[in-house]
């Protein structure tokens, strides 16, 4: 299953977490080193919806909450592209996916 091109992605996500330095799970070093910045949140989400795009959904858990899905595959910045894991989720009680997350994808020695 692809992520459909409706999923929602909150530009709170972007703005006030992904792009943020934050003292527990900061992402913004990684994103800024591909070249994404609070300057260009549109390129992060276009990126994103890019990644989400050329990869199935993988179903990793389902709960109260929804269908836990991920999606791996590369994310393209400016800088240069590098390997993802994007999270998503179809809520229990219906309506659009929702984009969480994205974790970079970390080589294994």
């Amino acid at each position: 299953m692809r992520i459909p091109p409706d999923a929602i992605m909150a530009r709170e996500k972007l703005t006030h977490s992904l792009l943020v330095p934050r003292a527990k799970s900061d992402k913004s070093g990684f994103l800024a080193k591909l070249g994404f910045t609070l300057a260009n949140p549109d390129a992060l989400e276009a990126a994103i919806r890019a990644q989400a795009d050329c990869a199935d959904a993988a179903v990793e858990s389902v709960d109260v909450y929804g269908e836990h899905m991920t999606v791996s595959g590369v994310l393209a910045g400016p800088s240069g592209p590098r390997p993802v894991i994007t999270v998503w989720v179809r809520p229990a009680a219906g309506g659009p996916v929702r984009f969480v997350t994205l974790k970079p994808l970390r080589s294994r020695p």
